[in-house]
């Protein structure tokens, strides 16, 4: 399977954001399952071990998405990998809340991809 390009790949990760912010569940999935047709891991935060499938994704959604919008502070792209930088904004009872994140996201030949979330 050919490597995502380098364009693709931040089309892909701003229309993440984008599909999250907009609270679209279903676009939000379908653009990760084409994305990553071999499969989709992640470490949500990073040290916490590794999570696989679907299944794991939608819980995320399930459990953040309500909650918190993102958005991207920067974001590079080399070859098959990127890295963002991105603020988290929740509201904690009636007070905002700003959390920041690291992202790393790596696409490989198999089509699956791995993403680590470092969070503060």
């Amino acid at each position: 399977m050919t490597l995502p390009t380098p364009d693709h790949i931040r089309g892909f990760i701003v229309e993440s954001i984008q599909l999250w912010n907009a609270g679209d569940k279903d676009g939000f999935m379908a653009l990760y399952k084409d994305m990553a047709p071999g499969g989709f891991r992640f470490e949500n935060p990073v040290g916490t071990g590794v999570q696989e499938g679907w299944d794991a994704l939608l819980k995320m959604w399930d459990d953040y998405a309500a909650i918190v919008q993102i958005e991207i502070l920067h974001l590079i792209v080399n070859g098959s990998e990127a890295m963002a930088m991105m603020a988290n904004k929740a509201d904690m009872g009636g007070r905002p809340a700003i959390r920041y994140s690291g992202e790393t996201y790596h696409f490989y030949h198999d089509g699956s991809f791995h993403a680590r979330y470092f969070a503060e």
